[in-house]
């Protein structure tokens, strides 16, 4: 009896001990489009950006300290609403490829009416967006309201910043 009880608790311990180790390297795919408010947040990170992502205008992007957003080969993202990442200087925010991708495409503000912020974020295998003549670097913005960069370093890109015909 006493063997028995204490190979069950062996069990419990072993599977409370596997769900641990499984969750924290669970992923988190991104939907293709956000058109309603949408929170990344540090407990679901990484997140999988597996195709281009759209933030629709009139949704906003969060995403929290210690976010870890992962791109897969020639994904993007693109922002016609509005994109909120602070990071702070103990936790920053991480966008960078996939685990066996080359690199990535690229962050893309375009025709936004609502201001959006990168604050205490590194981008990292950065190429282009889309539109290659028009996404050229890392970070996009073509007629936006306001675009801040706060704090962003930016590593092994193909051209860190291009903004063209902001106010």
């Amino acid at each position: 009896m006493i063997k028995s009880t204490f190979n069950i608790y062996l069990l419990i311990l072993y599977t409370a001990l596997t769900s641990i180790s499984i969750s924290s390297i669970a992923q988190t795919t991104l939907p293709t489009t956000i058109s309603t408010d949408y929170t990344l947040s540090k407990i679901n990170s990484p997140y999988r950006v597996v195709s281009n992502v759209s933030v629709t205008a009139g949704a906003k992007l969060t995403v929290e300290p210690g976010v870890v957003v992962e791109f897969y080969e020639d994904a993007g993202l693109y922002v016609e609403g509005c994109v909120s990442m602070k990071g702070d200087a103990e936790d920053w925010i991480y966008l960078k490829t996939a685990p066996g991708h080359v690199n990535w495409g690229a962050i893309t503000f375009e025709y936004t009416s609502d201001p959006s912020i990168m604050q205490y974020v590194e981008i990292t295998g950065s190429t282009h967006g889309k539109d290659a003549n028009r996404d050229r670097a890392a970070v996009n913005a073509s007629f936006v309201a306001e675009v801040i960069l706060d704090h962003v370093r930016i590593f092994n890109v193909a051209s860190a910043v291009y903004f063209i015909d902001t106010n």
